[in-house]
């Protein structure tokens, strides 16, 4: 079994992909540290694409990335990624602006804050869709969708919020903090 990827103190910026700026496949372990992510598009995960896989996501900045369809700093497939002490501000995606989580995920995401995150449909910061994350001592402020300006759940969505503080999100349709 071939050892997972490390990557650390990077920047990448203005990049344009299909799937995610960086793509982590069946079983990657990868470990992401210290990065930042700026200005990337995708049509799927302006920064992050996780398929089937569980990264280590740690000390992050994603700032400006754009998915054309759903998660503009991460999206995540059948995956278990670790998400800690990041930053997500001014992303932007149809579905999902920060977090977009689907096909039962059940990463965790942690310490982390999301602000000024724009969705055009639903999940200003997060959308859950047929996923349960845990989502502990996040701040999640500013954000803004069509529905759930902060978290959006659909399809069975079942996560876990422990100790967050949600605040000042908008909706213009419904749910201005969560839907």
């Amino acid at each position: 079994t071939a050892a997972p990827i490390a990557v650390s103190s990077c920047t990448f910026s203005n990049n344009n992909a299909t799937y995610g700026t960086v793509y982590n496949a069946a079983e990657s372990g990868a470990a992401i540290r210290d990065c930042n992510f700026i200005g990337n598009e995708a049509d799927y995960g302006g920064a992050i694409y996780n398929s089937q896989s569980e990264p280590q996501i740690a000390d992050c900045v994603l700032t400006a990335n754009t998915a054309a369809s759903q998660g503009g700093g991460i999206y995540e497939s059948d995956s278990a990624s670790e998400v800690t002490s990041c930053f997500f501000v001014g992303n932007q995606a149809v579905d999902g602006a920060a977090l977009f989580y689907t096909a039962g995920s059940t990463g965790s995401v942690k310490t982390c804050v999301f602000y000024g995150n724009l969705a055009e449909a639903g999940g200003g910061a997060i959308h859950n869709d047929d996923a349960s994350p845990m989502i502990a001592n996040c701040t999640i402020s500013r954000n803004q969708a069509g529905y759930g300006g902060a978290i959006f759940n659909a399809n069975g969505s079942a996560p876990k919020l422990v100790n967050c503080i949600l605040w000042d999100n908008s909706a213009s349709q419904a749910g201005a903090e969560i839907h």
